[in-house]
């Protein structure tokens, strides 16, 4: 087996021994991710997105958790299993598309590929959010770091493709396309034959999913959804902070998320800073491509995070792209202790020493899985087995009543339950898009798309929506908290009509 095959091999056991330490069996259903779990399973039993549910993002992320609940179907296997096994095989792939990048950056250095991959699993975060589930942001790292590597071997109409795939994982990732682009315009010979290659492959892409909900009748809600609510969304949280603000908001969530590791983030500032030096050295060579593209890309990740910063979903994106800043700082101090090293022997054993050190302070294969996450988005959950047991109470006390679900996605999902409102998740974006008019309360267009449904049940997780229901004299309260642990959810069951439940409903998850 050849030297480079070898460290390959070592670079996937590594990345294997470190994401298998991940609970993708106990892990409860958190954070933002736990929309993308009940619209993947709604997808696979042939739902449309945007059509039959609303959601803001691009839909990448939940066509390919679809594409893994019917394979955990197929093979018998639990579908949350089933996707969560996928996903953190995915950031395995992520990660070894960065030992390719620095391997190829640093003159096919399987040292430097091993240091920027370790950086990458360094931050715990990016492997805990992908042990929970789908999550959008995953796949567009991954496509971006592909396309920025066929762009190095001159496969323009590919790599434009795979930009155009970025780009459906998260609106952002249409930087991933441009930076294809605008690295063929910086070819020496061509330049403009070879932009449009990329922008044809592109272009191909967002036609075919463009003729796919023309199709299913969903091409202008999906234009809505994702294009005009969202730009909605982000200006009014432009509005909302601060740049001092989300700088301070990038800091604490980076505090809770990668426990001990937050230095790490510091290394990427350093490596953006010297990541400059790094592109005029390869300027002259077919490696500007490659700078050019991820550059771009990553660079403009982080321009966008301090713009527009919301929680633990975009600090995914931006710990990603500290994670390959970090990975060129390292390799660049590696570069240069090694450079004033003669002994090619010692010169070695720096590079050797380097990479045991990289393992031992990243802890690799032993990562920090002590991430607490904020009572508002964990809501008490520990264990998938506290909101299993709550599932179950809530198939039990509501049995076949038409019951809709507020903000509590994961026990659409744990019950088997498809929403009779059209959204699973209720934000700012959810509001701005169904409310009638500029004057509509948030909380009136709740209400008012509740009244629409006509249920016999409700199942909620926002304390204000339940007062305000409860009050009006209308519903009744039910407490349904898990057999152990604080996490639960209130069933408002209508007066008038009784809360009798079907003996015969369906099991819970």
């Amino acid at each position: 087996m050849a030297f480079k095959h070898r460290c390959l091999l070592l670079a996937a056991l590594l990345a294997c021994a470190h994401l298998l330490r991940f609970d993708a069996a106990q892990t409860p259903i958190v954070t933002d991710v736990r929309y993308y779990v009940y619209f993947a399973e709604r997808v696979a039993d042939g739902a449309v997105p945007h059509r039959d549910y609303f959601d803001n993002k691009t839909q990448l992320a939940t066509m390919v958790g679809a594409g893994l609940v019917a394979a955990g179907r197929s093979l018998g296997i639990d579908t949350l299993l089933a996707m969560r096994a996928g996903y953190l095989a995915l950031t395995g792939i992520a990660a070894l598309l960065l030992f390719a990048i620095h391997r190829r950056l640093y003159a096919g250095s399987c040292v430097a590929g091993l240091v920027g991959m370790l950086c990458y699993l360094g931050f715990s975060l990016l492997g805990f959010l992908p042990a929970i589930g789908p999550l959008p942001k995953l796949a567009m790292g991954v496509t971006a770091s592909l396309a920025a590597l066929l762009a190095l071997r001159g496969w323009w109409t590919v790599a434009g493709a795979l930009g155009a795939v970025a780009f459906l994982d998260w609106q952002i990732g249409v930087l991933a396309g441009l930076a294809v682009f605008v690295a063929a315009l910086c070819e020496g010979e061509r330049p403009v034959a070879k932009a449009v290659r990329a922008a044809a492959g592109g272009l191909a892409v967002l036609a075919a999913s463009g003729v796919y909900f023309a199709v299913n009748g969903a091409l202008g809600v999906t234009w809505k959804q994702v294009v005009l609510t969202s730009l909605a969304r982000g200006e009014s949280a432009l509005a909302g902070k601060t740049f001092t603000g989300r700088l301070l908001q990038i800091h604490e969530t980076l505090l809770v998320a990668c426990p001990g590791h937050a230095w790490l983030a510091v290394v990427g500032v350093a490596g953006m800073l010297v990541f400059p030096l790094l592109a005029l050295r390869s300027w002259r060579s077919d490696l500007r491509r490659l700078v050019v593209a991820l550059g771009l890309f990553h660079y403009g990740i982080v321009a966008f995070s301090l713009t527009d910063y919301q929680a633990y979903g975009d600090l995914f994106a931006l710990l990603a792209s500290l994670a390959f800043f970090a990975g060129v700082a390292l390799n660049e101090a590696l570069r240069l202790l090694r450079g004033a090293v003669a002994e090619p022997r010692t010169s070695r054993a720096v590079a050797v020493a380097a990479v045991v050190l990289a393992i031992v302070v990243l802890r690799i294969g032993r990562p920090r899985l002590d991430i607490v996450l904020p009572e508002k988005i964990a809501r008490g959950a520990e264990t998938l087995d506290e909101q299993r047991s709550v599932a179950r109470a809530i198939v039990r006390d509501s049995g076949d009543l038409r019951t809709v679900f507020v903000n509590c996605p994961e026990q659409l999902y744990l019950t088997g339950r498809a929403n009779p409102v059209p959204f699973g998740f209720w934000n700012r974006a959810t509001a701005s898009y169904f409310r009638r008019d500029a004057e509509e309360r948030p909380f009136e267009t709740v209400r008012r798309l509740i009244a629409a449904a006509d249920p016999d049940a409700i199942v909620c997780a926002t304390p204000r929506l339940e007062n305000d229901l409860v009050r009006s004299g209308a519903w009744e309260r039910r407490e349904i908290a898990a057999e152990r642990g604080a996490y639960g959810v209130a069933l408002l069951l209508r007066r008038e009509r009784g809360a009798a439940a079907d003996s015969a409903a369906p099991p819970a998850r």
